[in-house]
């Protein structure tokens, strides 16, 4: 047995109070702050519109893309650190909302491509301090998208880009649900989560509760029209939008019953047309009737569609469109949301189908009727 003598056992005390000390000041992976700086205390009129109060900040957003992939699938939190509210303390893990042969067709009228892995992560989890809570969060080197919600209370934030073209990549719109003036006729997350819900509302399942019994894990396949890329501006970004508000629809649906089991969805495949031409509607159709476009989707997601055949297809537009309802030639209800074929899940004939329009918002008279 090795004897230590007291100069050694000196050096030994020095040795691991320095390994201690170096080892507990190591900054840990799973830890990082973010800090989101007011860009202008004067909301520009759009915004002003659509909100009672809302923010918009700066954000560094590559960073923090770059902290959550290097956490891999491991939980991390988040320290949210908005000036002029109070820090939300978020513990987070990367979700798995895409399906293993997910795919991305993007279409210009003559040729595809088609590519695999987007640049945007999905999230999930809850505030620290509220094991009740529910946090539902995409990021990108060029986005967070998601909703925080505790209690009553329910934040979303988005990029600004989506309400002003020009606006700073790295400038995200931070508001209350509650602050939302549903009959403004601004789209923002809280209206677009409102419409995909009243779309698979459609299902007979409902949103959150207490779900039991078996899980039908439902893939579904996104179809976006030109208009969809001139408003969000490419293809990567109507896929990385279309990714950020299914994951919001995932987070309400986390525990929704229908009939004996429980409802969860997946997203097998999205075809992005960058020309009219290539637009997902068989045959061609430049007209605003929801009826036809509808039928004219289904065909083509049965004809053309998706390799990989999803469950469940849905076209997303930011085009305005209206249902007949007579008796004259130019009776039409204009502030249809979406239409739906129902209980079409098994047919052979049509996928279950849905048409989903961005141009309008859930407001007084929207309807989502059944095809």
């Amino acid at each position: 047995m090795a004897v230590l003598n007291q100069n050694n056992f000196r050096i030994y005390k020095w040795a691991w109070l320095i390994f201690a000390i170096s080892f507990f000041s190591l900054p840990t992976i799973g830890q990082k702050k973010v800090k989101g700086i007011v860009v202008n205390k004067q909301p520009s009129t759009l915004l002003s519109k659509g909100f009672k109060k809302v923010e918009v900040y700066e954000i560094d957003v590559a960073d923090l893309s770059k902290h959550a992939k290097a956490n891999g699938k491991s939980t991390f939190d988040l320290n949210l650190e908005l000036a002029g509210i109070q820090p939300f303390a978020i513990t987070i893990a990367e979700t798995n909302l895409l399906a293993d042969d997910y795919q991305l067709i993007v279409a210009d009228g003559t040729n595809l491509q088609i590519s695999s892995l987007p640049n945007c992560k999905t999230y999930a989890g809850t505030l620290l301090n509220d094991s009740s809570s529910a946090v539902f969060l995409t990021i990108s080197d060029k986005t967070i998208y998601g909703f925080i919600k505790s209690g009553k209370k329910q934040y979303h934030i988005e990029p600004f880009r989506y309400f002003e073209k020009d606006a700073a990549i790295n400038n995200f719109v931070f508001y209350e649900a509650a602050d939302v003036i549903q009959s403004s006729g601004q789209t923002c997350g809280v209206t677009e989560l409102d419409q995909k819900v009243a779309a698979f509302s459609g299902s007979g399942s409902q949103p959150l509760g207490e779900a039991t019994g078996l899980c039908k894990v439902t893939d579904v396949g996104i179809g976006s029209d030109r208009s969809m890329v001139d408003k969000y501006g490419s293809a990567a970004l109507v896929e990385e939008h279309n990714i950020s508000v299914m994951n919001m629809v995932v987070g309400l649906y986390r525990n929704a019953q229908i009939g004996t089991g429980y409802l969860a969805f997946r997203i097998r495949a999205q075809y992005v047309s960058v020309n009219t031409t290539s637009d997902p509607l068989r045959p061609a159709y430049n007209g605003r009737d929801a009826d036809s476009v509808l039928l004219y989707f289904s065909r083509w997601a049965v004809e053309t569609g998706f390799s990989n055949t999803p469950d469940l297809v849905q076209m997303w537009t930011a085009r305005d469109f209206g249902q007949y309802v007579g008796p004259g030639p130019a009776d039409y209800n204009y502030n249809v949301i979406g239409l739906a074929f129902l209980n079409a899940v098994c047919k052979t004939t049509y996928p279950a189908a849905l048409l989903i329009s961005t141009a309008a918002t859930i407001r007084k008279g929207s309807h989502l009727p059944a095809g």
